[in-house]
């Protein structure tokens, strides 16, 4: 069916984001070849299972998926490895895919990322991000001014995130999601 990935480009996809998830718990970075190989195995595929409209496709869901993550990219809140898991995981799933994936990252991570702002500091004793916030609110309401102060080192929010855990909670929702 056109437009719709392959059980066998959203099998790659699966293996591809879960390694990568797996190796940016353990190191809070996504290694090039993992993201690489994701790229060229979903060109390869969609060429071979949808010929030129498959791999046009799959390049138009590779553009998407960079460009989705692109601005937090600029902005320093995602890695560049994250960037181009995303890129995998569109030239594997295409566009609708990977633009369903990353809806269902961003949604999954801004819950592991509140339940981990909000439990994680307790556990590991780092400090509370909640003192900042004040101190920016305080500032606000005194002068009228947007302040940012950015976090220490030692508050959980200057912590990384490992996003590629996201990343492949929302390509696991798409690769099974009905066309």
């Amino acid at each position: 069916m056109a437009g719709t990935p392959s059980i066998i480009a959203a099998v790659i996809a699966l293996f591809i984001v879960w390694a990568a998830a797996w190796v940016d718990l353990r190191t809070r970075r996504i290694p090039n070849p993992i993201s690489l190989a994701g790229i060229g195995l979903g060109l390869l595929t969609a060429l071979e299972l949808g010929g030129i409209e498959g791999l046009v496709r799959s390049f138009a869901g590779l553009g998407l998926g960079a460009v989705l993550l692109l601005p937090g990219y600029l902005l320093r809140s995602t890695g560049a490895g994250d960037v181009k898991l995303m890129a995998a995981v569109g030239a594997l799933l295409g566009p609708k895919g990977v633009l369903l994936a990353f809806v269902v990252a961003i949604l999954s991570g801004a819950l592991i990322g509140i339940g981990y702002a909000l439990t994680a500091w307790r556990l590991k004793g780092a400090h509370s991000p909640f003192e900042r916030y004040g101190q920016m609110m305080r500032f606000l309401f005194t002068t009228g001014r947007l302040s940012y102060i950015p976090p220490a080192a030692d508050e959980i929010m200057g912590q990384r995130f490992a996003f590629g855990v996201p990343i492949a909670i929302g390509t696991t929702v798409a690769a099974f999601w009905p066309a």
